[in-house]
């Protein structure tokens, strides 16, 4: 029997305008080994709250929210959850899941937020009867009365103490007073030259605050400043040349026809998705995991798992078939 858990699916976004179709308007299908369908509900959503609103979206915006959407479904099909069975605690299992593989606040919120959307759509049209999207309900709280006798501890006599005896006492009118939470996130996220670099990036006019783990050198000209992704390949490229990593090409130059050769880093910062990419399928794999790449495409954002693998399949081999290199999936026990 043909199931959500058992088909792939795929977006697709229309070539022109057919009826009440738009030109660009995403639409998803599901696909069988022996039938094929519009996946009705996402695909109704879509055009009713984002197509036809009645002004002019972007059509960028039609493609994220269709795409952010196949994605949820697609980890539902990876946990093994229909979507109609799926519930907040799977939403937000889904977050943790997107933070885990690195991927900006703002990308992860947008997913949820649409996936909400979605939610309360069906359960409005009598799809969907589980708990996420469902609007939170409103307690009253009274009113607390006031103490009849509000200044009793200002009294001699009076059995109400003026301080927390379990808070230190540095003298009568000093009080040594808990962080507030906020606080104590922020002094967690900075120590050492972090403070430092901050600190002298407060210093300029109109520096903003910034949450980034790694900060400009307080001694640069760009201190407490986030550090850029140029700069992070500087510093692969400085590394590499650093330890003999590196790959010659014969050059020619074009004005005089002379060869020289030039050497460049072997390695660059992105190669670090694609060593994890690697490293996740084989580590799936060793688990028994059946659909390793499925993990590898929700780490990675891709569209689809076609597209995981038509990039890393030619890889996941590559030390059983080339002699003279460390395994490094041995070193670390996958």
């Amino acid at each position: 029997m043909n199931n959500f858990l058992s088909c792939e699916l795929r977006l697709v976004k229309a070539c022109e305008s057919v009826g009440e179709v738009e030109l660009g308007q995403p639409l998803l299908f599901q696909y069988w080994s022996d039938q094929l369908a519009v996946f009705e509900e996402p695909t109704i959503f879509l055009h009713e709250k984002l197509v036809a609103v009645g002004r002019a979206p972007s059509k960028h915006t039609w493609e994220a929210a269709g795409y952010d959407l196949l994605t949820w479904f697609q980890w539902c099909q990876l946990t093994g959850i229909d979507w109609r069975d799926a519930t907040e605690a799977d939403r937000q299992q889904f977050a943790d899941d997107y933070a885990a593989s690195a991927s900006d606040a703002k990308t992860i919120n947008r997913k949820l937020t649409i996936a909400r959307r979605f939610y309360d759509f069906c359960r409005n049209e009598g799809w969907y009867h589980r708990d996420i999207g469902r609007s939170r309900e409103e307690w009253r709280v009274g009113n607390r009365p006031l103490d009849e006798d509000a200044l009793a501890h200002t009294r001699t006599t009076g059995t109400t103490k003026e301080k927390d005896p379990l808070l230190r006492k540095v003298g009568r009118n000093v009080v040594v007073r808990p962080l507030q939470l906020a606080q104590v996130r922020k002094l967690l996220n900075i120590a050492g030259e972090r403070v430092e670099s901050e600190r002298r990036g407060k210093k300029k006019r109109g520096a903003k605050p910034t949450t980034a783990l790694f900060l400009g050198h307080p001694g640069s000209k760009a201190a407490g400043k986030p550090i850029s992704r140029s700069a992070v390949q500087k510093m692969f490229e400085l590394a590499c040349r650093q330890s003999g990593i590196v790959e010659e090409f014969e050059v020619a130059d074009l004005e005089t026809g002379k060869t020289h050769i030039k050497t460049v880093a072997a390695h660059s910062f992105h190669d670090l998705r694609h060593n994890c990419a690697v490293l996740t399928y084989h580590a799936e794999k060793a688990n028994g995991n059946p659909e390793p790449w499925k993990i590898v495409q929700v780490k990675l954002g891709h569209k689809s798992v076609k597209v995981t693998m038509d990039t890393y399949l030619a890889h996941v081999e590559i030390f059983g078939e080339k002699q003279g290199l460390t395994d490094i999936r041995r070193l670390i026990g996958l």
